[in-house]
C-alpha cells in the first residue's frame, strides 16, 4: 500500500470519527429534550439501567459547533496564504505600473530638452575637464618646484657649512688676484673711428656706383674677380667681386646675404669682435687673422664695415 493511500484512509477514518461524535451529540441532545417533556423538573429515571440522573431546570441547550479538523485547518491556512499572495501580487502590479508610467514620462521630458541646454551642458563639461587637466598639471609642477626648492636649500646649507671652514679658503687671494687677459689685443683699434668713417663713405659710394658696376639682366654663369689696388692712405688693398644667378626675389636674396655676413662664425685662425654701427642696418667688425708661414706667424688686423641698403 502506498503512502498516499494511507493518508487517504487516515483522513476517512478521522472524518468518520468526527461524524460519529457529531451524531452521538445530536442523539444525546434529542434524548434529553424528550426526557424533559415527560419527567418531573427535579429528577428522571431510566428503566433500563436503573440509574437516576439529577437534571437541573435550565433553558434550551445550545448545540456546540465541532472544532475543525487538521485537514480543514490546513486548507483554510493555505487559502488565507493564497489570498494574501494574490493581494501582494495585485499591489506589486500597481507599483510596477506606476514605475513604468514615471519612466515613460521621464524619457518624454528628456527628449523635450532644448538643444541649447544640451549644448550648454556639453560646454560646461568640456570646461570642467579642461580645468581638471590644468589643475593636475599645476599640481605636478608645484610638486616638482617644491622638490627643487628643497634640494637647493639643502645645497645652500652644505655650501655654507663648507665655506665656514677656513682651511678650504687657502689660495683664494691668488685666484682672484690675477685677472685673466686675452691673447689678442685690440688696443690698435681704439683709434679706428676715422677708419670706420672712411669705410662708411666708401660703402655709400659703392652703393651709388652699383648701377654701372652690375649689369642688368640675369647672368648666365657664376663669375668672380679680384683686383689689387694701391691706396695712398692704406697702401695695398684687394677688391673682390662675385656674381651669381639666383631664382628668388632680390629682397629675399638680400636678407640671406645680410644674415650670412652679419652672423659671427667661430674660426680658430680668426678672432673677431662685432658691434652695431652708427648708421641704420650697419655693423662694425674688428678682427685679427693669423697667417702662418714656415718660419713665423703673422697677425693681420683689420676693420670691416657692413651696411644694408633698402631700395624703395
Amino acid at each position: 500500500m502506498s503512502f498516499s493511500e494511507t493518508e487517504k484512509d487516515d483522513d476517512m477514518t478521522v472524518e468518520e470519527a468526527i461524524a460519529f461524535i457529531d451524531s452521538f451529540d445530536g442523539n444525546l441532545g434529542d434524548d434529553s429534550g424528550s426526557g424533559n417533556g415527560t419527567s418531573s423538573p427535579s429528577s428522571s429515571a431510566s428503566s433500563e439501567s436503573g440509574i437516576v440522573y439529577s437534571v437541573a431546570k435550565t433553558g434550551p441547550k445550545r448545540k456546540k459547533g465541532n472544532p475543525p479538523g487538521y485537514t480543514t485547518r490546513m486548507q483554510q491556512k493555505k487559502k488565507a496564504e493564497l489570498l494574501e499572495l494574490r493581494e501582494e501580487v495585485r499591489e506589486l502590479e500597481q507599483v510596477l505600473g506606476q514605475v513604468k508610467r514615471s519612466k515613460t514620462s521621464w524619457k518624454t521630458s528628456k527628449r523635450r530638452v532644448e538643444p541649447d541646454a544640451a549644448e550648454v551642458r556639453s560646454k560646461w563639461e568640456q570646461l570642467a575637464a579642461t580645468e581638471c587637466d590644468e589643475r593636475r598639471r599645476s599640481e605636478l609642477k608645484n610638486r616638482r618646484l617644491k622638490a627643487i626648492l628643497a634640494h637647493q636649500a639643502e645645497v645652500d646649507q652644505n655650501l655654507q657649512r663648507v665655506l665656514q671652514r677656513r682651511s678650504l679658503l687657502q689660495g683664494i687671494d691668488f685666484v682672484f688676484g690675477n685677472e685673466p687677459t686675452s691673447t689678442y689685443s685690440f688696443a690698435a683699434f681704439e683709434n679706428s673711428k676715422s677708419i670706420v668713417n672712411h669705410l662708411q663713405q666708401k660703402v655709400a659710394q659703392l652703393y651709388l656706383d652699383s648701377g654701372s658696376v652690375f649689369q642688368g639682366g640675369p647672368p648666365s654663369t657664376v663669375c668672380c674677380s679680384m683686383q689689387m689696388k694701391h691706396d695712398a692712405v692704406f697702401g695695398m688693398t684687394a677688391e673682390a667681386l662675385a656674381t651669381t644667378p639666383i631664382l628668388c626675389p632680390m629682397e629675399v636674396a638680400a636678407d640671406i646675404c645680410w644674415k650670412d655676413l652679419s652672423i659671427h662664425r667661430p674660426c680658430p685662425e680668426k678672432w673677431a669682435r662685432c658691434m652695431r654701427g652708427s648708421e641704420p642696418d650697419s655693423q662694425e667688425k674688428n678682427w685679427i687673422l693669423k697667417l702662418q708661414s714656415q718660419s713665423y706667424v703673422k697677425q693681420v688686423k683689420g676693420v670691416q664695415f657692413l651696411r644694408k641698403f633698402t631700395c624703395q
